[in-house]
């Protein structure tokens, strides 16, 4: 068997183990199939809504893409002193624009390939990551 571990800018790890079988058969630990199948690969955007101000409370939309993987897939994430945690693919979230805010994402797939993303939300700024 064959594992791999790979680290790209943005802390988007993904770890995977496949068979040596030439690519058929058997159950990548990626969420893929074959010899290692496909990595769980995980994009998150947000953006303030609406008006935005420093030092007034706002909604965010934070969405999780997942890139590649195998469903289903569960998302669990929070945004520090914004509310409510990141539970979906598209979430409104509400922060008090006071400083930046560091969050992180987890998705696992139906394989069980877990990966987290980190993130920073800055005062009515969009962004992305990774």
């Amino acid at each position: 068997m064959r594992c791999f571990l790979a680290m790209t800018l943005g802390s988007l790890l993904t770890i995977g183990c496949g068979n040596d079988d030439n690519g058929s058969g058997g159950t990548g630990g990626t969420g893929g199939t074959g010899g290692g199948g496909d990595a769980l690969v995980v994009e998150v955007e947000w953006a303030p809504e609406g008006t935005c101000a420093p030092g007034t409370a706002s909604d965010y939309a934070v969405d999780v893409t997942v890139v590649s993987g195998m469903e289903p897939f569960t998302i669990m994430g929070s945004v520090q002193s914004c509310n409510p945690t990141l539970t979906m693919e598209t979430n409104t979230i509400n922060c008090p624009n006071l400083a930046a805010y560091p969050a992180t994402v987890t998705v696992t797939d139906g394989a069980d390939a877990m990966t987290t993303v980190e993130f920073a939300i800055d005062v009515c700024e969009s962004g992305s990551a990774p």
